[in-house]
């Protein structure tokens, strides 16, 4: 049969991502950092899976989120963030609020709203009733 060699600290791997042609060579004594950019603190658990398929590893996100405190979603100006809080849309200018206890629809001036408190529909006349 052929002969087998016995690697050394200095033969190593190739790691490769998405953006490929790109490769990462290190050696066998070397460390492959994976990293994401989060405060460790702020971390969720079974949001995200590892799973061997045609000889790679594929790092994906589940469908179903759990365990988050916020997620923002942003276009230009135009910003959408949801809590445990509600949700804020605005656009730069504009801002809707929607939370437990009502709306809020800020058109830059004469807010409106619908609260436990009440509608105040910000001096606009209510009209099509």
């Amino acid at each position: 049969g052929t002969e087998e060699q016995v690697a050394t600290l200095k033969d190593g791997l190739q790691f490769g991502g998405d953006n490929n042609p790109e490769v990462i060579n290190k050696t066998l004594n070397q460390k492959l950092e994976v990293v994401g950019g989060a405060d460790a603190a702020k971390l969720s658990d079974n949001n995200i899976g590892v799973n061997a398929k045609d000889g790679k590893l594929h790092v994906q996100l589940s469908k179903e989120l759990n365990d988050l405190t916020s997620a923002q979603f942003k276009n230009g100006n135009a910003v959408s963030t949801i809590s445990s809080a509600g949700t804020t849309v605005t656009d730069g200018t504009n801002t809707t609020q929607y939370g437990p206890k009502g709306i809020t629809i800020n058109p830059g001036a004469n807010e409106i709203s619908l609260t436990d408190k009440g509608l105040n529909n910000g001096g606009k006349v209510i009209s099509n009733v």
